[in-house]
């Protein structure tokens, strides 16, 4: 069964803590699941969770500065489950072809959707931290690999991992 990932930037939002209610999430968590048009971007991960380090990798890249990235991943079927319409679409992160082959979009998201998805993704999603180091290294090698264009990464991001690419490597000088 293939995965939905979503990147976090307040994991502990998503975690229980004793005052909420059944059925209930942090209004917090609400912030990682902004929409825009009642739409939510998300990725899909295959199975083998063989492209996962690629998707972190291209969107990771896309971010101004390096740092660690949290994401939630939950089965796909759980979508389905809720009655959330998954459209695929072309996604917006520096490589091109995870843009196109894995990038989905969750449409027709009502108010009351978006909470039972919070409330999925805190009860069911595998939530985890991948460490800045081995963010940098993902990048590096999706760029060895040719996955992502060195030109569309941020100034930053691109001074901090320039010494670790081999002379060819395609970093702009």
């Amino acid at each position: 069964m293939a995965f939905i990932f979503r990147k976090l930037d307040r994991k502990a939002a998503f975690y229980r803590i004793d005052s909420l209610e059944d059925g209930d999430v942090q209004a917090d968590a609400l912030y990682d699941l902004r929409t825009s048009s009642n739409a939510l971007s998300v990725w899909l991960i295959e199975e083998n969770r063989a492209n996962l380090n690629r998707v972190i990798a291209a969107l990771a890249a896309g971010r101004e500065t390096l740092d660690k990235l949290d994401y939630a991943l939950i089965q796909r079927k759980s979508l389905d489950d809720l009655g959330i319409e998954v459209v695929k679409e072309k996604g917006v992160s520096c490589d091109d072809q995870a843009n196109e082959s894995w990038h989905l979009d969750l449409r027709g998201l009502s108010g009351a959707k978006l909470v039972d998805l919070a409330y999925l993704i805190q009860e069911q999603a595998e939530f985890e931290r991948v460490q800045r180091s081995a963010v940098a290294t993902l990048i590096v090698t999706s760029v060895g690999e040719g996955f992502i264009d060195s030109t569309r990464i941020s100034t930053h991001i691109g001074e901090k991992l320039r010494s670790r690419l081999p002379q060819n490597g395609g970093w702009p000088r």
